[in-house]
């Protein structure tokens, strides 16, 4: 399997902002344009306006969970490459991530796992994320 392409623009989309800022500062030194939501209602406005070549999508959020996003996403355009994120899923999250077939990052995230879903050279991997 190939190194997937350097992606050039990701959304991010997490209630956690200390999380948001960290990844959105690892992306922004890649030299990555960075959108950031906090919800999936924010997500979802955003990607009416923008096409982000990545959105990072965490699974529980308030005001519109990670699921529900994706629904809209997919409706909105569903070549959009997703990458769920998700802390420690219950069993039900966990049959509805594998019935998905989607990149999952699970929680805490580290600076490899987003080297490799950004397409980031290697070098990379001894910074913090």
């Amino acid at each position: 399997m190939s190194a997937p392409r350097r992606v050039q623009s990701v959304l991010i989309v997490d209630d956690d902002e200390s999380l948001r800022a960290t990844i959105r500062d690892y992306a922004e030194r890649l030299g990555i344009d960075v959108w950031e939501a906090p919800n999936g209602l924010e997500a979802v406005w955003i990607l009416e306006h923008q096409r982000p070549a990545l959105v990072l999508l965490d699974l529980k959020m308030p005001r519109l969970d990670g699921f529900e996003t994706l629904r809209q996403i997919r409706h909105i355009d569903a070549s959009m490459r997703v990458v769920l994120v998700t802390g420690d899923p219950d069993d039900a999250a966990r049959r509805r991530l594998a019935a998905l077939e989607l990149e999952v990052l699970y929680k805490p995230i580290t600076p490899a796992e987003l080297d490799r879903v950004f397409g980031a050279p290697a070098a990379h991997q001894s910074q913090k994320a």
